[in-house]
């Protein structure tokens, strides 16, 4: 019974320390690298592949550690056996492990775009500072929606919005932004992604976009309503 008990809790630390992790990378990032004027952003689309092994990887130290814990009150388990001899057989990787792991969480804090009223900033790693452009930079808008059944790159999976910029040969896109929470009009989803798209109407811009799959996006009406309205706006 207390074992059964002990793995539930286990589940449950987990779980709790990888949203944790998402949370505390998404604090870190918005109070280190954006302005408090900042409307929105979003990570570049490296990060979703990039996060991926780094939510991996921290799993297995945090589900080592608490097995180690486990051993250290209760007795020698299986798992923690089974993730000794793990990291045993792995250790020869352990310095390229660290290294991958370090420079990717590197890579995701300092790869995004985020938007004022009248500048877009492209953060990267190797400029912290940010490149910033003015709205009449943009040289073409793509939006519309992703047509693609499987895609390890989420804007393009079927059903999916999103809004497409290109600044000096630079695509950028915006799929899922976070917006700036101390603004209180933005509590409706979304609207700072209209209201950006009708700022940057007024330099004719070449727009291209299309509403086909729209039917497949399983937002709320009121959502798909204004991702429409963004399509149809010239």
């Amino acid at each position: 019974m207390l074992k059964k008990l002990l793995g539930f809790f286990i589940c449950i630390v987990l779980c709790v320390c990888t949203i944790l992790v998402y949370v505390l990378y998404r604090i870190l990032k918005e109070n280190v690298f954006l302005p408090s004027e900042y409307l929105f952003y979003e990570g570049d689309i490296i990060c979703n592949v990039l996060m991926i092994p780094v939510y991996i990887i921290t799993f297995f130290v945090i589900k080592f550690l608490v097995s180690y814990i486990k051993r250290k009150f209760l007795s020698k388990s299986d798992d923690y056996l089974y993730y000794v001899r793990e990291v045993r057989r792995y250790g020869k990787w352990k310095v390229l492990i660290l290294i991958f792991y370090v420079i990717s969480i590197y890579i995701c804090f300092t790869s995004l775009t985020y938007v004022t009223e009248d500048k877009i900033v492209v953060v990267s790693p190797v400029n912290l500072k940010g490149r910033e452009y003015n709205y009449s930079d943009v040289e073409m808008i793509e939006t519309g929606f992703g047509n693609k059944k499987l895609s390890f790159i989420e804007y393009k999976k079927e059903g999916n919005f999103y809004y497409k910029i290109t600044v000096d040969g630079r695509k950028i896109v915006f799929h899922i932004p976070y917006s700036n929470e101390n603004i209180d009009r933005y509590e409706d989803t979304y609207l700072w992604l209209e209201e950006f798209d009708q700022a940057l109407s007024k330099y004719n811009i070449p727009k291209e976009s299309s509403s086909k799959g729209y039917e497949k996006c399983d937002y709320d009406q009121r959502y798909v309503d204004r991702f429409l309205r963004i399509i149809e706006s010239d």
